[in-house]
């Protein structure tokens, strides 16, 4: 047999444990302060459909736009509806305009809050990686082929490297390319001796350098002497070791001349030069070792 209560819920009195509907809207300090960058960004007018285009939803459009290019860094007019309409082609994927993609684009570039113009074409172009990369990455999580993985994983990488890219070049360009390191607080206790100023380090070799893994040993034959030869079209000089006993390198003509053996002794004797072996000289075979050897002219090696 069921039991019916005698106070339907909505008239049933709360019971000393349940917060009543007052108790549950207020808010502490704490969470209102929690809430200060959501509530505060719901202050700034989004953009809807108009029968032409889009326009800012405000009591006053020409309001909302100027409190929209004051948050997208931008004060001139034309730019400002060139960076909209440049956001809308961006943010949409048909001929339709996709507002939600729009408002996401626009609050994507308000967020990194640019100061000058320069930042606020730098802050679209990434915002404009940012939706590339995570249209990607949602393809690349359902293709299902190996080709089609892997080029999805190379453009999504591509994506992710532009965008780290484009992070460090924002951080240059609000520092002025250079860091700084700021030291508040040093601590000096009973015993320990502290230096103020720039501290440098004179004498031998630091322990950074002697742990260096670079700093190699040098071999005799990397500090042996360098060809002298030049080049004739960057006039620089070769850097290759020179040969034993020689100032030019094994490549600019240390082994030349003529080639070790009968020959070339004979011609040491009869007082001929052994250039003739290189310039296209031919010796007549030595029928005794009496016979004097003489180079060939070439009208002589024709007939």
């Amino acid at each position: 047999m069921k039991t019916t209560s005698k106070n339907p819920p909505s008239e049933r009195p709360p019971s000393a444990n349940e917060p009543v509907p007052a108790e549950r809207c207020a808010l502490t300090e704490a969470d209102k302060e929690i809430m200060r960058p959501l509530t505060d960004s719901l202050k700034m007018p989004m953009f809807k459909k108009s029968p032409t285009s889009v326009i800012p939803d405000h009591v006053s459009p020409a309001l909302g736009q100027a409190m929209i290019a004051k948050a997208l860094g931008i004060t001139d007019g034309t730019l400002y509806a060139g960076a909209i309409e440049q956001l809308i082609n961006v943010s949409s994927k048909g001929l339709e305009i996709d507002i939600d993609a729009l408002n996401f684009a626009v609050s994507l570039v308000r967020g990194i809050e640019p100061r000058d113009h320069l930042e606020t074409m730098l802050a679209m172009q990434m915002a404009a990686v940012h939706m590339a990369s995570m249209t990607f990455a949602r393809k690349m999580n359902h293709t299902e082929t190996i080709p089609q993985l892997d080029l999805q994983e190379r453009v999504v990488n591509k994506l992710m490297r532009t965008f780290t890219t484009q992070m460090e070049a924002l951080r240059k360009h609000r520092n002025g390319g250079s860091q700084k390191v700021i030291v508040k607080h040093v601590h000096v206790y009973e015993g320990g001796q502290a230096i103020v100023g720039s501290v440098s380090h004179g004498g031998g070799p630091s322990p950074k350098e002697q742990r260096n893994p670079m700093n190699k040993k040098i071999y005799p034959f990397q500090s042996a002497p360098r060809c002298t030869a030049t080049s004739k079209r960057t006039k620089n000089r070769c850097q290759a070791p020179a040969e034993r006993l020689k100032t030019v390198c094994r490549f600019h003509g240390a082994r030349a001349g003529a080639p070790r053996g009968e020959k070339t002794v004979l011609s040491s004797m009869a007082g001929i030069p052994a250039k003739w072996w290189r310039f296209g000289g031919f010796w007549l075979t030595l029928k005794s070792t009496h016979a004097t050897p003489f180079p060939m002219t070439r009208l002589e090696r024709g007939r």
